[in-house]
């Protein structure tokens, strides 16, 4: 089954619906009703804007429930300001970051003609996201007139990363190693920030951890691999290193805690790898250019140490083709890359092009060595916007504005759009173009119409 067609519309309501098979039985919870609603709720607040689909307009007056919490929010004419909700306390955000109860009624939230009610998050919403062994879900409960609707409420929707613990934004924190990569027997150096937004000094132990993922004990705790403590300096910064041994090679995850809260993390990887000997680099003199006109790339061979690779044979590879260059006595080649201008009888595909140029050694050697760059060709120095009006019915009108385009811009990677490429005006083009007339044919194939596959 796919889906399934009532034989009629359902009045405004809450409606299940009952699948059976044998004795097997499903339930699907419905409900249909013109009241919809936009959700955000964030750490300290909450928005709720409500509308009406009968009249695709705000819903002033709307009434917001926390189902079986007791709470009621319900937006105010304009000129309001605060509304009390049903005699409970408020929470608030203290100097320590924690949430404080309140003597007061529930006030100070926006409420306003446009259906839209602002509040402080409810500590019931903070708990059920807290408490990872709560099942129950919150939901709200939205009115107007009498339309209805019911939507979750789950807390810190869109603005936090599935990964980040609620602790985690209270923190200005910056967490990096010296390379992605390491040996199964290596040393992991880590430099990185942590500070408390509200200026308060950071008491707990701070710790870095190197777990991985999957690796679990008994209870389904992440197994500690190693961990180091680690101390801040006045400004918030730290340096520390984790020494491994004989790991296995996989992913694996880099945490950085504050106490028992995670703050942030990192993954890396680990597995054998073959230094090579050298490196290369590759260096366009501009990321853009005219059709015609030519880029420059400097290449450069050098042993890690600095010492460069002379007489090396490497493959310079474009989208024409493979070419063999040789490095001088201090390790360089100058290459050069360029493509003919064409003219372009097409909407889209013609220009801009971008290329990717690559550099290797002709030899084959015991670790994977290239460099490699992107550069991109304009064919005309000018481009066009257009936009469409429609005076009259059964009238047009076509406005094109021509400019001329800037390299500056262009390497930028800017799009095609008012502005975009160059904003200096080019007067005096000329414009051609041709009118096409699409018609439509309606043409038969059935009786039924599948809103689904349609």
């Amino acid at each position: 089954m796919q889906f399934v067609r009532f034989p009629d519309r359902l009045p405004q309501g809450y409606y299940i619906a009952e699948f059976t098979s044998g004795d097997l039985r499903e339930q699907v919870w419905l409900q249909v009703t013109d009241a919809a609603a936009y959700v955000n709720v964030a750490k300290d607040d909450t928005v709720v804007w409500v509308t009406n689909l009968a009249d695709r307009r705000p819903a002033p007056g709307a009434r917001v429930e926390l189902i079986g919490a007791g709470m009621a929010f319900t937006p105010l004419p304009e000129g309001h300001e605060s509304n009390s909700v049903d005699g409970r306390q408020s929470t608030t955000k203290g100097d320590n970051g924690q949430r404080q109860e309140s003597k007061s009624m529930v006030t100070g939230f926006t409420a306003n003609a446009d259906g839209v009610a602002r509040f402080a998050t409810p500590q019931e919403l903070l708990t059920a996201t807290e408490d990872v062994q709560q099942n129950a879900r919150p939901y709200f409960r939205v009115s107007f007139g009498n339309r209805a609707l019911i939507m979750p409420a789950t807390y810190l929707s869109r603005n936090y990363g599935y990964w980040e613990d609620q602790a985690a934004p209270r923190y200005w924190k910056y967490l990096s190693t010296d390379r992605p990569l390491y040996q199964p027997t290596d040393t992991i150096k880590v430099w990185g920030l942590l500070k408390r937004r509200d200026g308060a000094r950071v008491n707990a132990p701070v710790t870095l951890t190197l777990s991985k993922e999957g690796y679990v004990d008994y209870y389904y705790r992440p197994v500690v691999i190693k961990q180091q403590p680690l101390t801040l300096d006045a400004v918030g910064t730290f340096t520390g290193e984790i020494a491994v041994s004989d790991l296995r090679a996989d992913s694996y995850l880099l945490q950085l805690a504050v106490g028992e809260d995670i703050i942030e993390y990192k993954y890396l990887q680990i597995r054998p790898y073959d230094k090579p000997p050298y490196s290369l680099s590759l260096i366009p003199d501009t990321k853009a250019a005219f059709a015609g006109t030519g880029i420059t790339l400097r290449a450069r061979a050098s042993f890690f140490e600095g010492t460069p690779v002379p007489d090396l044979a490497l493959n310079y590879k474009t989208p024409e083709g493979v070419k063999t260059v040789v490095t001088d006595a201090e390790g360089n080649a100058t290459l050069t890359y360029d493509r003919a201008y064409y003219p372009c009888n097409q909407e889209y595909g013609c220009w801009p092009n971008s290329a990717g140029l690559s550099l290797s050694p002709q030899l084959s050697e015991i670790a994977e060595i290239e460099a490699s760059a992107g550069v991109r060709i304009l064919g005309p120095d000018i481009y066009d916007t257009n936009t469409v009006s429609y005076p009259a019915k059964g009238r047009a009108r076509l406005e094109i504005t021509t400019r001329a385009i800037d390299l500056a811009k262009a390497q930028e990677g800017s799009p095609w759009q008012e502005g975009g490429l160059g904003a200096a005006l080019a007067p005096g083009m000329r414009i051609e173009g041709e009118v096409v007339k699409i018609t439509h044919t309606s043409t038969e194939t059935g009786t039924r119409y599948d809103f689904i596959l349609s």
